[in-house]
């Protein structure tokens, strides 16, 4: 049994820590630079079932995502883990529009990410375009995101 403050649970939690902040982002895609109005934009919804360790998953997942962010037109992705079915997991990967999403997939760079990913998982990916978005009303008294707004 591996001690709490392995190398891995370490990473796993400073990797959650950087991503909180695009948890936000993503709920808010302005805050992203995306008005989720735009008609080209939209959402890579992909999911996983994992065969191999949620560590290693979740660690060749970190390094595929770094990859994808550095490709031009990349928005902000989350990727979620479900609460009651190990190695269920979802990932929401938000783009500017489908031709920035299919050139990052054509780069070279990107086959050896998809095949780590394959070897630990399969998956069902799916191609959206923003439909609604809302955004939460501020609680009273308190200063939210503003009113809810209906973007159709």
């Amino acid at each position: 049994m591996r001690p709490a403050t392995s190398t891995v649970d370490t990473t796993t939690a400073a990797s959650a820590a950087r991503h909180r902040s695009d948890v936000g982002s993503v709920l808010d895609m302005r805050a992203g630079g995306l008005d989720p109005a735009e008609r080209d934009a939209v959402v890579f919804v992909n999911r996983f079932t994992v065969h191999a360790s949620a560590e290693d998953f979740e660690r060749t997942f970190s390094e595929t995502s770094e990859f994808m962010a550095s490709q031009p037109g990349f928005v902000a992705h989350t990727l979620v883990r479900h609460l009651e079915k190990p190695g269920a997991y979802v990932n929401l990967a938000y783009w500017r529009d489908e031709e920035s999403f299919r050139r990052a997939l054509a780069q070279p760079g990107f086959a050896p990410h998809a095949a780590a990913l394959r070897a630990l998982a399969t998956s069902d990916p799916n191609l959206y375009r923003p439909a609604l978005h809302r955004d939460a009303a501020p609680a009273a008294g308190g200063t939210g995101p503003g009113p809810g707004r209906d973007t159709r």
